[in-house]
C-alpha cells in the first residue's frame, strides 16, 4: 500500500480527521508541483497521471510513452533526470534516415525496448515504415502500448530477438521495487 492509499484508509477508518487527512494528502501532492517545475529545461512537455498509468510527452520529436512502475531507465525517466534521452544518438539516426530517403525509408529497430526510436522516427518522418523487434515479453507489451498510445500504424512489432545464430537464450532481468515511504 502506498502513502496515498494509506492516508485514505486511515481517513476512512476514522484514524484521521478531515483536516488531518487534507494536510497529509497535501504533503503528498507537493510532489506534483515539484515535477511541474522540473519539466522546464527538459525534452518532456508533460507528465500525465492516468488511471493506473503515468504517460510522458516528449517535445521533440512529439510523441508519448508510458512509464511502467519499477523501470528506472525508460526513456521518459532518463529525459526527466538528465534533460533528454540520447539526443545526439537520435540526431545521427535521423540524419542517416534523411540521407536514405527520409519519409520513404524503411528501418529495423533491433532491441526496440519500449520503442523510443521507432516512435521518434515515426513522429519525425510521416511516411517512414519499420519493424521493431523486442524479445522480452513484458517490455514488448510496453512497446505495444506505446505504439497504440501514439496511433502509429507504420511500424510492425515482433516479439523476437535477433542474433547471428539460432538458439534459445534466457534473459536475466532486474525488477526494481517501488520505493515505499513511511
Amino acid at each position: 500500500m502506498n502513502e496515498l492509499e494509506e492516508n485514505k484508509k486511515r481517513f476512512s477508518s476514522g484514524e484521521l480527521t478531515k483536516p488531518q487527512f487534507i494536510e497529509a494528502m497535501f504533503e503528498s501532492h507537493r510532489t506534483l508541483h515539484a515535477y511541474a517545475e522540473c519539466l522546464a529545461g527538459t525534452n518532456l512537455a508533460a507528465i500525465t497521471i492516468r488511471d493506473n498509468q503515468v504517460v510522458a510527452e516528449f517535445r521533440d520529436p512529439p510523441f508519448v510513452m508510458c512509464c511502467p512502475p519499477g523501470d528506472t531507465r525508460i526513456a521518459p525517466i532518463e529525459a526527466f533526470n538528465f534533460g533528454d534521452y540520447e539526443r545526439e544518438e537520435f540526431l545521427v539516426v535521423k540524419e542517416i534516415v534523411k540521407r536514405l530517403g527520409g519519409s520513404n525509408a524503411k528501418f529495423f529497430d533491433i532491441g526496440a525496448n519500449a520503442g523510443f526510436y521507432s516512435l521518434a522516427l515515426a513522429s519525425h518522418f510521416s511516411e517512414i515504415s519499420g519493424v521493431a523487434f523486442e524479445p522480452v515479453p513484458n517490455t514488448f507489451q510496453c512497446l505495444r502500448k506505446n505504439i497504440e498510445l501514439n496511433a502509429v500504424t507504420n511500424v510492425i512489432l515482433l516479439n523476437l530477438g535477433l542474433s547471428n545464430k539460432e538458439e534459445e537464450v534466457t534473459f536475466s532481468l532486474t525488477q526494481v521495487s517501488p520505493v515505499r515511504r513511511r
